[in-house]
């Protein structure tokens, strides 16, 4: 548990909401690692959740707003941390331009 309050208060800098809720969701977390890597031992199990909270809420831009109750309920679909996309060009399109390049400005007249 305090693996879980130290990367989410890194991440947010606030620090989390622990009740009884968030205990079971730890347990049930737990409980899931254990099932996913049977080679482990417990102790090595423990050191992978730590792990995984504090990838997820250090590289992962849904980190702020996710709880322990929802990465409990399903891990795997958070155990590959996702950037946030970034627009290198605003107004930027993907369409073919009148110079066939494959990237070109939106024009006032393409939103009339």
């Amino acid at each position: 548990m305090d693996g879980y309050h130290n990367a989410f208060l890194a991440c947010t800098g606030k620090k989390p909401i622990i009740d009884g809720a968030e205990g079971t969701a730890m347990k049930a977390l737990r409980e899931k690692f254990r099932k996913m890597d049977t080679s482990r031992s417990p102790e090595q199990r423990d050191d992978a959740v730590i792990e995984f909270l504090r990838n997820f809420y250090a590289n992962d831009w849904r980190a702020p707003t996710t709880s322990l109750r929802r990465l409990a309920s399903d891990p795997t679909c958070y155990l590959v941390p996702q950037k946030r996309f970034a627009r290198t060009e605003l107004g930027a399109g993907m369409q073919p331009a009148d110079d066939n390049m494959q990237t070109r400005y939106y024009k006032d007249d393409d939103f009339k």
